[in-house]
């Protein structure tokens, strides 16, 4: 027996119609664990995973070969890449203060 059943439905304010879910996702999922990532007003406002592990989550992207699957494993890939570019202008940044304050310190 499944522990979450998960259902989605167009809100009745707003919602556009071309991204109405599926009539499968309106009568609910049966699921055992799930990974929810949701946005609202363009921004994220809820990503949260329940009954799933780290590797049931790598497991399933991983041979996820839908449209979805390509989508999320793209996002993964940009967001590895975000992280790596904040990390070098970070290093980079320490490495500026570093040379200016041994500027400052051989001045005087």
């Amino acid at each position: 027996m499944s522990k979450y059943i998960i259902k989605a439905q167009l809100s009745p304010v707003g919602g556009n119609p071309d991204f109405a879910p599926s009539p499968q996702m309106v009568n609910g999922i049966e699921a055992d664990g799930f990974l929810l990532m949701a946005m609202n007003e363009d921004r994220p406002s809820v990503v949260t995973i329940h009954g799933m592990s780290t590797l049931d989550l790598a497991r399933m992207l991983a041979g996820d070969k839908s449209e979805a699957g390509s989508v999320i494993r793209q996002a993964m890939a940009i967001s590895e890449g975000l992280l790596k570019a904040e990390e070098i202008k970070k290093t980079e940044d320490r490495n500026t203060m570093a040379r200016n304050l041994a500027e400052i310190l051989r001045s005087k």
